[in-house]
């Protein structure tokens, strides 16, 4: 049984989002866990406006400001899942308006049906160009998409048994159901003479097949739903769920027509959701880290360098290395992602109301506490304000220590009156903290 507390609380809104300021932990805590579920997938299917100019950097910058200013932080989420699930990339679409219009599109349908999803996601230009469907034709089969459909999209290459989901008849056939699958004038196109109308068999299912048809199989297939479940939680809770786990996400798929909702609620509402492993095992990635922090330190930003910080730390947003999208945990940390991370920590933590580009305040960092506070009592509520962090014992002592020593190593006193101290010291201290290692688990 889940004990609904501020961690318990302030873990979901991570997961399900980029963070809470603590005013809005403390909400959800007196709402209790199913109502703050449900609060959560109670959003309508953002209309959100594009950036009036085709340009990569402002399509970036529009995403992330809007998960950073309010948009439903549950459909951003699940936009930023979808996003690296059928990874699409502008270095081969070379059309922003492309990739925009695929952003809209998982929005509009981030927590439908998924075989909704994919019927749709074989029709979207920017997805026709990056797996050449362009050139699909029954003279010339490809079968670029008909493969990754498969193994990337639906099935796996393998099951949980390490037996093969597909064979190579199967990415033959099914590519013949996509033929004809184009775009015309930069939208989706059918084109009848380029389609192979003959009798086609995919994975058990025979006719004269369409790839529509092919979608709609693909998504109703048992090992359709344990992959999709599988990489739900991957994404939202931790790597390797059990058995049991992929067991019950895959069963609310099909018990409710393949809808996306369904399963993300019983992920949310699931014990190993909150578990040990699920709140040590994730590795913030570059978006969340850095949406999250923001967030919770009620940054003001004009978003002029999100979509560079983003980057540097590894995750060009509509831009992933290669169809099977960004690999995520350990990867997020190589040596030279971890300097970058270190350099927005000092970055945000210093950013003064001065400072149009981004400007944090030390507000979030001492509302709530004691008249007069010990060292340790800081600390641990600005520990618990951006994350809350884990840090151990010895680690808290230490930060404690740097609280009362002056430039010079000198042994002080902190007092929380005087304004400049507090400026100084507790932004600090906010970048200390956003340095540590159990920072970029949260």
């Amino acid at each position: 049984m889940v004990t609904w507390d501020y961690a318990a609380a302030a873990h979901l809104l991570r997961r399900a989002g980029f963070g809470a300021q603590k005013k809005e932990i403390e909400r959800a805590v007196r709402k209790g866990q199913s109502k703050t579920v449900a609060s959560l997938l109670n959003f309508k299917p953002s209309t959100a406006k594009p950036p009036k100019e085709d340009d990569l950097y402002k399509a970036q910058r529009w995403w992330l400001l809007r998960m950073l200013k309010g948009a439903p932080p549950l459909q951003e989420k699940l936009v930023l899942f979808w996003h690296d699930h059928f990874a699409t990339s502008i270095s081969k679409v070379d059309d922003s308006r492309l990739m925009i219009t695929q952003n809209l599109l998982f929005r509009q349908m981030a927590a439908g049906k998924f075989r909704d999803l994919l019927v749709a996601v074989s029709k979207d230009p920017a997805m026709i160009v990056w797996l050449d469907n362009l050139y699909n034709t029954k003279d010339h089969p490809n079968e670029n998409y008909a493969r990754e459909v498969m193994e990337l999209f639906t099935l796996g290459r393998v099951n949980e048994q390490g037996a093969e989901n597909y064979t190579q008849d199967d990415v033959e056939e099914a590519a013949r159901a996509f033929t004809g699958f184009s775009l015309g004038d930069g939208e989706f196109a059918f084109y009848p003479e380029d389609h192979d109308d003959g009798v086609k068999t995919v994975l058990g299912l025979t006719g004269n097949l369409t790839g529509d048809d092919v979608s709609v199989h693909l998504a109703g297939m048992t090992q359709c739903a344990r992959y999709v479940a599988k990489k739900l939680w991957t994404f939202f809770a931790y790597p390797n769920p059990e058995t049991v786990v992929i067991d019950a996400l895959a069963a609310a798929y099909v018990a409710n027509d393949t809808d996306i909702s369904a399963v993300v609620r019983t992920m949310f509402l699931r014990d190993e959701f909150y578990s040990a492993r699920a709140r040590t095992e994730h590795v913030a990635s570059p978006v969340e880290h850095v949406i999250g922090t923001l967030r919770v330190l009620g940054a003001k930003t004009n978003g002029d360098r999100l979509p560079y910080w983003v980057a540097a730390m590894g995750q060009d947003l509509f831009n992933p290395p290669n169809v099977a999208g960004w690999p995520g945990g350990l990867a997020w940390m190589t040596s030279v992602r971890q300097l970058e991370r270190f350099d927005f920590a000092w970055r945000v933590a210093g950013s003064r109301d001065r400072d149009h580009e981004l400007s944090t305040s030390t507000k979030p960092l001492t509302d709530g506490l004691a008249k007069n506070p010990t060292p340790a009592d800081v600390v641990d509520h600005v520990l618990t304000t951006l994350g809350p962090i884990d840090a151990p014992a010895e680690t808290r002592a230490t930060l404690a220590e740097y609280l009362v020593k002056d430039d010079d190593g000198n042994a002080g006193a902190f007092d929380v009156r005087d304004k400049e101290t507090v400026d100084k010291k507790v932004r600090g201290l906010t970048g200390l903290a956003l340095m540590l290692p159990e920072a970029h688990l949260v």
